[in-house]
């Protein structure tokens, strides 16, 4: 059942902190964003925005953005996770759906556009369901990564021209190790049912 594979990544995925010179190929990191840009979101607006950084020397700058983050010493493919809520407002017409009838069209633009000026957090957050499924993707295709906060934003958004929020910084590559195993509490710490 492909149900199993998912569930596998799943159990896989770790933060992974020391890379191997192996490079991680640009389209192929291309192909694993077109899937994660299909993960749910609210209008399907599509907060996410996404920096790959490759350039070695751009990469250094991150990490030292970073205060020395050791996984960017390492790293071979940066992916920064922002989003623009700007040209969320710009592109409500692009999102959406070509099938809905021109009164649904409308209500949602306006739905849209309200929560863009009342409650602009909520589209916003929803980026983090593109992380979700950005980390899971590249352990699908072999490639560790690490998701980081700890970085002098501002200055990050002007060498990547980031205009946003940044939501995470993510290294990438081929694991050198395997990560530390699994620590989770247990599911009666973080469970409540009705």
């Amino acid at each position: 059942m492909e149900s199993e594979y998912i569930l596998k990544w799943m159990q896989e995925r770790k933060s992974v902190r020391s890379f191997t010179e192996q490079e991680v190929d640009t389209n192929l990191v291309a192909n694993i964003i077109d899937h994660v840009h299909l993960a749910p979101s609210g209008f399907n607006a599509q907060p996410w925005r996404f920096v790959i950084v490759k350039d070695k020397t751009m990469i250094q700058k991150l990490y030292q953005y970073s205060a020395y983050q050791k996984q960017l010493d390492t790293a071979s493919c940066v992916i920064v996770l922002y989003s623009n809520l700007m040209d969320v407002r710009e592109k409500a017409d692009d999102v959406l759906h070509p099938e809905m009838n021109l009164e649904k069209k409308k209500s949602d633009k306006e739905a849209l556009l309200e929560t863009l000026d009342m409650a602009p957090e909520v589209l916003q957050s929803q980026g983090y369901i593109a992380l979700g499924y950005l980390l899971l993707a590249l352990t699908a295709y072999g490639i560790s990564s690490v998701p980081m906060l700890g970085f002098d934003l501002e200055k990050v958004k002007a060498l990547l021209e980031i205009e946003g929020n940044i939501l995470s910084v993510v290294a990438a590559g081929y694991g050198a190790d395997e990560g530390h195993s699994h620590h989770r509490l247990t599911l009666g710490k973080i469970v409540r049912i009705y």
